[in-house]
């Protein structure tokens, strides 16, 4: 296709004129890899601002020098071969469409990045557990001395960690659906779907367009290339039944020969033509049934290096769970409170729901994406009260009432104070909102480390 022609693989660049449209992490990382590789590059967002030019020189690039990107920049585009579009931007973008109009070519950062690749790709997507994953998949490869980076939708642009590895080296990627929809050409030698449920419909017009951007991660598979999901997904499974690579499942249980899953309370691998036992999921330091399918993902995922027992061991037994995912806030001794502020979908809140017993009081409310908060009045048998806060709180509680206690708050403080009030002697007070943050806080973190810094400050010592 016109423009890759002049990105090619590990090729010269020289000659590539190239436009960056969205100038965050991603968009930033794309431009210093250009620079790397003297490509001619063009900067474009629609915030041209003194914050916007402060980013870019924080980052070493004070030589750029952005365009607006809603403004008439028309006749830059007819100049460029290919559009690099950071994940933030939506597909409506006016510049994205001229640029096709145009003839120009439009990929995704993860795209361009890939074509500087020397080592295997591990690429890892779906609508939860991803960073969990991918950070578990990183580890264990590290402790069985593979020369391994960790990059992509985690927070650490892949064309900033691309060139660390030589071939023979890892890539393990996060994949988000944003960065998956404009892919070419990138190729994973491992690509795995943890599963896949309604999220980012206020982005996507159907479920199925959300769908289908996580599928693209199959795009390119080759024989011999391996598939990871989950064995009691059927969608999911059909993928793997229709595509090219192998498939290696996970699960909770040994049906239908998964590459790893949980048997009678033991971690479980097939190796050898046989199953291997590696530790008891009490060992595990990970909440829930939903952090213990990631475990058994990430195995799956390192399968193809043949890992000796005696050095993943020891990794799964201390690795902790990432921030503000489903962990444990210390200091209450009467009740469990818990931080999983990134639970930012249905599904996720249910997952860590699935893994509680109860009683419960849920804290689930923020910005919204178009979801059905219905699903969660199947945990109707372990939860209290819905303490339901911030844009969401009012459908939330519509969509609660009459099958679940609920009460309505302005802000998620609001709702914390009538938690530590309602809360009994072992009681389990849950912060998974199942909603973005963005009603009230820049993301996930801030909102989790607003909850967790609240309970050290107030609650700590009550008798």
């Amino acid at each position: 296709m016109r423009g890759l022609e002049l990105l090619p693989r590990n090729g010269d660049w020289a000659q590539a004129r190239v436009g960056v449209l969205g100038l965050g992490r991603s968009g930033r990382g794309a431009l210093r890899l250009l620079a790397r590789h003297d490509a001619d590059a063009t900067a474009f967002d629609d915030r041209v601002d003194a914050a916007t030019l402060d980013a870019l020189l924080a980052d070493g690039l004070g030589h750029v020098q952005p365009l607006h990107a809603r403004e008439d920049v028309s006749g830059r585009i007819h100049d460029l071969d290919v559009l690099v579009v950071s994940p933030g931007v939506p597909g409506d973008h006016p510049l994205i469409a001229a640029a096709e109009i145009s003839g120009v070519v439009v990929i995704s950062e993860l795209e361009l990045a890939w074509r500087r690749t020397r080592g295997a790709v591990v690429a890892v997507t779906g609508t939860n557990g991803k960073s969990t994953t991918v950070t578990l998949v990183h580890a264990l490869l590290a402790a069985a001395g593979h020369q391994c980076v960790v990059a992509g939708n985690i927070g650490i642009a892949l064309s900033d960690q691309v060139e660390q590895v030589d071939e023979g080296g890892v890539l393990v990627v996060e994949c988000s659906s944003f960065q998956l929809e404009r892919i070419m050409d990138f190729h994973p030698r491992v690509a795995a779907v943890l599963n896949v449920a309604p999220d980012h419909l206020d982005r996507y017009a159907s479920f199925d367009d959300y769908v289908q951007a996580k599928h693209n991660l199959l795009r390119n598979q080759e024989p011999g290339d391996v598939f990871v999901y989950p064995a009691d997904d059927e969608r999911l499974g059909e993928w793997a039944r229709n595509g090219v690579g192998r498939g290696a499942s996970f699960s909770m249980s040994p049906a239908g020969r998964p590459e790893s899953w949980v048997q009678d309370g033991m971690l479980m691998r097939r190796r050898d033509g046989g199953a291997e036992a590696l530790l008891e999921a009490a060992e595990l330091s990970l909440l829930g049934a939903h952090n213990l399918l990631n475990v058994t993902a990430a195995l799956a995922c390192v399968a193809p290096w043949s890992i000796d027992r005696d050095l993943l061991v020891p990794v799964l037994r201390e690795f902790q769970a990432l921030p503000h995912r489903a962990v444990r806030v210390e200091g209450d001794e009467r009740r469990t409170w818990i931080d999983d502020s990134k639970a930012t979908n249905v599904h996720a809140a249910s997952a860590t729901l699935s893994g509680l017993e109860g009683p419960v009081l849920l804290l689930a409310g923020g910005s919204g994406k178009d979801e059905d908060y219905g699903p969660l009045a199947s945990f109707a048998d372990r939860v209290r009260c819905v303490l339901c806060f911030g844009a969401e709180g009012p459908a939330i509680r519509d969509a609660l009432q009459g099958q679940m206690q609920c009460e309505l708050h302005a802000r998620m403080i609001d709702a914390l104070v009538r938690a530590d009030e309602l809360g009994r002697e072992g009681d389990t007070i849950l912060l998974s909102p199942a909603c973005a943050s963005f009603d009230e806080f820049s993301g996930f973190a801030e909102r989790g480390e607003v909850f967790a810094n609240w309970v050290l400050e107030n609650v700590g010592g009550k008798a």
